[in-house]
Parts: C-alpha cells; sequence; structure tokens
C-alpha cells in the first residue's frame, strides 16, 4: 500500500494541481464576468468592516414592519434590503443568492459621488467657489460660453456630473478615479469599486455604472445623515449635504442628484416623514434616508417592475419606529455657502 501511494503521488499532485489552476481560472472569469465587457479603472476602497449589527429592538425599530418591509421588496425582484439607524445596520435581507458583498451596478447612485467629491475638494481648497464659473478650470473653455457655467449649475443638472469629473481632474490633477478613492471612497472605508471607461486610460464615465458592493452605499447614507461626517472623521465639511438638498430652481423635487420627498397627502400618498429624501433614478437602486429618525434604507433591483409603489417600504419602516413623530414641515434651507470654504472672507 505504502509502495502504491508513493508511486501515485505525483499523479495525485498534478491531480491538485490542475484541478486548482481550473478553480483559479474559473475565478478569473467569474470576476471579469463581474466587472463586465467594458474597460473599467478601480476605485481604490478602504476595504473595513461594515457598520456594526445590532437588534432592530435596540433601535426601537419593529421586527414585523421590517418583515413586510422585506417581503414587498421580495415580490418586485429585488436583491438586496439594508436598514441602518444610528449609524447600526439594524436588519438585512438578501435574494438571488447576493450578500453585503456582491458587486451591482450602482446605476443613478454613481452621479452622486462626483457631487460628493467636489464638496470634498471645495473643503480642501481645490475649487476655490461653488459660483466659479469653471472656465476658471478648463483653460481651454476660458474664452468659450461653457466657462461661464459654475459648479452650482453643473450641480443643478442631471447632465452635470461628467463634468464635474472633468473639474476635479483639472483642480486636483489627477485622475478621477484616484481623487474620488482619496477624497471619499477610502475614508468611508468602503471595498474596491471600478469605474467605467470609455477606452484603457481613457476618460471615466461619472453618471452611471459604477461597479461596488451593494452594502456599501448604505455607507453613503450614514455619510449623509451625518452631513459628511463619517463614524467621526468629517469627510466633507459642514453644510455641503445641505445644499445638495437644496431644492432644483428648475424642478424643486429635487436637490442635487437627490430626490425630495414630501408628506403624505390626504389621499395617501407620499412619504410619511417630511424630511426625507432618496437617491434613486433609472433602474431599481433606491437609497432612502430619514434625517429626523437617523434612518438610511437601502434596496437593490436591476429595475423597477410594474405595481411598484416608491413609498411603501419607507413608510412600512417609518411607522414601525416606536419614537417616531411626523416632523413639522421643514423650514426652507438656507445655507451659507462661504462657511463651506475654510478662511473664506465674505
Amino acid at each position: 500500500m505504502r509502495a502504491h501511494f508513493l508511486r501515485s503521488r505525483p499523479a495525485l499532485t498534478a491531480a491538485l494541481l490542475f484541478a486548482g489552476a481550473i478553480a483559479a481560472g474559473a475565478l478569473l472569469w467569474l470576476g471579469h464576468r463581474a466587472l463586465g465587457e467594458r474597460p473599467r479603472e478601480r476605485v481604490v476602497g478602504g476595504n473595513e468592516p461594515p457598520a456594526p449589527r445590532v437588534a432592530p429592538e435596540l433601535e426601537s425599530l419593529d421586527v414585523r414592519a421590517l418583515e413586510e418591509a422585506a417581503h414587498y421588496a421580495s415580490l418586485h425582484d429585488s436583491q438586496a434590503l439594508i436598514v441602518s439607524r444610528h449609524d447600526h445596520i439594524v436588519f438585512e435581507r438578501y435574494w438571488h443568492g447576493s450578500g453585503f458583498d456582491t458587486l451591482c451596478d450602482a446605476q443613478s447612485f454613481t452621479p452622486l459621488l462626483a457631487a460628493l467629491a467636489t464638496g470634498v475638494a471645495i473643503s480642501h481648497r481645490r475649487i476655490g467657489w461653488p459660483d466659479e464659473p469653471i472656465g476658471a478650470l478648463i483653460a481651454e473653455w476660458r474664452d468659450d460660453p461653457r466657462g461661464a457655467i459654475t459648479v452650482r449649475n453643473l450641480l443643478e443638472s442631471s447632465s452635470g456630473a461628467q463634468r464635474l469629473a472633468l473639474i476635479l481632474e483639472r483642480a486636483t490633477r489627477e485622475r478621477y478615479a484616484s481623487y474620488l478613492s482619496e477624497a471619499l471612497w477610502r475614508r468611508i472605508g468602503a471595498g474596491d469599486a471600478w469605474l467605467e471607461v470609455d477606452r484603457p486610460g481613457g476618460t471615466a464615465r461619472a453618471d452611471c455604472c459604477l461597479l461596488a458592493r451593494q452594502g456599501d452605499w448604505i455607507r453613503i447614507g450614514q455619510l449623509l445623515l451625518r452631513d459628511g461626517n463619517y463614524r467621526g472623521d468629517e469627510v466633507i465639511r459642514p453644510g455641503w449635504v445641505a445644499l445638495l438638498r437644496t431644492p432644483n430652481r428648475a424642478d424643486p423635487r429635487f436637490g442635487a442628484y437627490l430626490r425630495l420627498g414630501g408628506p403624505v397627502t390626504p389621499g395617501g400618498g407620499g412619504y410619511a416623514a417630511r424630511d426625507l429624501y432618496a437617491v434613486s433614478g433609472e433602474g431599481g437602486n433606491r437609497l432612502w434616508l430619514v434625517p429626523s429618525l437617523e434612518i438610511a434604507i437601502l434596496r437593490t433591483a436591476a429595475a423597477v417592475d410594474a405595481g411598484w409603489d416608491e413609498t411603501r417600504i419607507p413608510n412600512l419602516i417609518i411607522r414601525g419606529v416606536r419614537d417616531f413623530l411626523p416632523p413639522p414641515a421643514p423650514a426652507p434651507a438656507r445655507v451659507d455657502v462661504s462657511a463651506l470654504v475654510p478662511g473664506h472672507q465674505p
């Protein structure tokens, strides 16, 4: 037996190496499929553990309401539902074999990152002023009508994310993916993510299609709820998130890449919390935020199907909060823009 084993060991070793090569090849293939066929550029993350997980009851949330919200999400082909309160993850439910770390297409969440990174750049004096003409940063546009456009104008435009990325590259002299990593993504501990580019080393898309771990968007929710602070780290100066939430002059239902909520109407429509706002757009991803309750609710899905009710999930969860009191109508937002720029003298 021993002699037979010794004679067969080289063959066994070769078989194991061959199996390992097949497994490694499969992982590479899966990674390639996960990242898609188009060229992409990595946004290096901090790859830190997620927020602490606690039982819903410890954060005054009704488990039955959470389960009903999860049931509704499952009926509409969701991939994940994650709820956070007071910087704790209190509920998670996943479908289609996914989990917190599963890569998914960020869809219309992506442009918000350019707006947040712009706030960091202003905080660090890389960009001088939200109302500064962008011709001051893009030399070839200095004498072009496009040079009169301001950063604030771009924040109010649904197509402004791509130009914001260009401004960030010019102002910081870094690739957009590199600055996004340094200014934001690593600082919130998110995992590595990938921006789509038009060609290797080419222009990154800032308007959609970031591939990131789906659970990392709850970190963005926590950052927004804390007005730019993430677990004690001031990532963006206070006031920038409030500026992003200022109603758009062209359409007051929107801020800067944020959809602003409203009260429940007599007919039963609308959101239960007056201060709710959301990150949403084309596709099925939704991130609902309720500052008065310090709640972030993340739902990921490929698309919105027939019969989908935008208010159903957040309203179930909001009304299931034991200390919930409908807040009064918010006063018109007034943001002192000068406070966003360190050392600014009006």
